[in-house]
């Protein structure tokens, strides 16, 4: 008879889950065995439990539901900054955590001896999701388990936020029935044709309007309605950065990728001149503040179930509802008429042959020779991030950036969970900090034959916080680093060989690069490292 541990597996790969990340451990050994045992399911061994964390947010923000596993406390505890990403960015990962017995809690009350993993109080882990998830929980009753795991399933499928489920350890062997019947993850609708209506109604009478397109609209699968009512109201648009090419980039009405104060100008000038913004399932960071703040009482603001229509406040609305019933109310709009606005960003220039800059890194890896609609691009947090942004890519939905969050290190694990059967190609660009963090991962890409290609941007410095801390440093030849900014020289071809990695190299010329870059493409079997010297004071266009 299967027991719990296979009904958890089981419910998931109902929802298209295929692939378990985590780190094995005796809390949660049961849950690795039953993902062993079912049909046409991977498990993914990582190689840090950070790791395995950014891994399942990257598989969840492609796939749609993902699935993590690690030990109790010191495992979970470390898994916490990946979760937080996912929560803030719309990535529902599930965390399934086996925990100590009533009985363990009970003795380290009355004797003080601590159970395994413990800190001394009865339920750490719990108390820690409990404010990174939309859905914390643990079940101690048998009976109770496939309506508890059910109803964590449906939350994290209708919220897209992760949610957190415990069980006492034992309770994973127990035999529990298989799972009968679907459930119903349906978004409720909420006010979903009243706000179309109103949102319809208010860009018509509004000055150059401008809608922009967040990732909540490729959570939920509604990009291709989204662009049918973009091309019927010939609405000027644009992305945030975590939202970056939800549609396509190539589309006539495009005005770029806004990424807060390093946004391109024209797409700032159409945001501060337009009479109405309408942000459509996209979150603002500090990053947006000088923008969005004084904008606020001219932006409809759809996110995370409500909508907001100045001057009234939230209302309950489902994205998926208020992106049909706009379908289907556009048909007889007018379109949007524009008059003296910001034309869309250029296409990058090309990059001349000569010793290589950061901006020349992005300009060469942009080429059509090289990118196409066959990679998932990740780039990190660091100074890449700002002509990331500007990246004019080739098809719709291949980029992934933990924009919000802006958690160093995450591409590389990220890269891990966007790997797998019938996805994208990862590509990774990172900042030499960044890879230090979570560099190890690489040895889990090669584990398991990832044909990922990670471009590691060496300019011996965390050279985003040189940037907010010290940016003099970048214009003024005698202006030292701040010490603490300086990086360990690693050798990173050494680094990455000795994790089995075959194909490597070092470059520091744009030819170099494109030679680099060509080889990775063509090399299947295994991932490859690129390392991309860049002068320490160089930096890229736009910043």
């Amino acid at each position: 008879m299967p027991n719990v541990a296979d009904y958890i597996i089981k419910r998931l790969s109902q929802h298209g889950v295929e692939a378990l990340f985590g780190v094995p451990a005796v809390f949660c050994a049961p849950v690795f065995d039953a993902a062993a045992r079912a049909p046409g399911f991977r498990t993914v061994v990582t190689n840090s439990d950070l790791e395995a964390g950014y891994a399942a947010d990257g598989y969840a923000r492609t796939r749609g539901l993902a699935a993590v596993a690690v030990s109790h406390g010191p495992g979970t505890l470390s898994i916490v900054n990946a979760i937080a990403a996912a929560y803030v960015e719309r990535s529902p990962v599930v965390v399934v955590n086996g925990g100590p017995s009533q009985k363990n809690i009970d003795d380290q009350n009355t004797t003080g001896v601590l159970f395994s993993h413990s800190m001394g109080r009865p339920h750490t882990d719990l108390d820690v999701f409990r404010n990174v998830t939309v859905l914390c929980g643990r079940e101690t009753n048998l009976n109770s388990v496939p309506q508890f795991v059910d109803n964590a399933l449906k939350t994290a499928l209708i919220r897209k936020h992760p949610v957190y489920i415990e069980f006492p350890k034992a309770l994973f062997d127990a035999p529990c029935p298989a799972p009968t019947g679907t459930i119903d993850v349906t978004v409720p609708a909420g006010d979903a044709d009243a706000v179309a209506a109103s949102i319809l109604q208010k860009l018509s009478a509004a000055t150059n309007p401008v809608v922009i397109v967040g990732e909540e609209v490729q959570r939920y699968r509604v990009a291709a309605q989204v662009q049918a009512v973009v091309d019927r109201l010939q609405v000027r648009w644009a992305t945030t950065v975590v939202g970056k090419s939800v549609l396509s980039e190539q589309h006539p009405r495009f005005l770029g990728c806004f990424n807060g104060d390093k946004a391109p100008a024209p797409l700032k000038s159409a945001i501060q001149q337009a009479g109405l913004v309408v942000a459509l399932g996209a979150v603002f960071g500090s990053g947006h503040a000088n923008l969005m703040i004084p904008k606020a009482g001219h932006t409809i603001r759809i996110w995370d179930g409500a909508a907001v229509i100045p001057p009234a406040g939230p209302r309950p609305v489902g994205l998926p509802a208020l992106v049909a019933a706009l379908d289907s109310q556009s048909v007889s709009a007018t379109p949007i008429t524009y008059t003296g606005v910001a034309t869309p960003v250029a296409d990058p220039p090309a990059a001349a042959a000569v010793e290589l800059s950061y901006q020349q890194v992005f300009d060469v890896v942009s080429e059509p020779a090289f990118l196409d609609s066959s990679f998932a691009v990740i780039p990190d947090t660091f100074l890449g991030i700002y002509p990331a942004a500007r990246m004019k890519l080739p098809a719709a939905d291949m980029f992934i950036s933990d924009g919000i969050w802006a958690s160093i290190g995450h591409s590389v694990g990220a890269a891990v969970g966007v790997w797998g059967p019938g996805g994208k190609r990862p590509l990774v660009l990172i900042g030499d900090g960044g890879f230090q963090m979570v560099g190890q991962a690489v040895s889990t890409m090669v584990r398991y034959q990832h044909n990922s290609i990670i471009v590691i941007i060496d300019n011996s410095l965390y050279g985003i916080e040189q940037f907010l801390l010290g940016p003099g440093f970048y214009t003024n030849p005698s202006q030292p680093p701040l010490a603490y900014n300086v990086l360990p020289d690693w050798n990173f071809d050494a680094f990455a060989q000795a994790l089995g990695v075959t194909k490597v190299a070092t470059v520091n010329t744009v030819a170099g690069l494109r030679t680099a870059l060509a080889a990775a493409k063509a090399h299947t079997n295994g991932p490859s490292v690129i390392r991309a010297l860049v002068g320490t004071r160089s930096l890229p266009a736009g910043i």
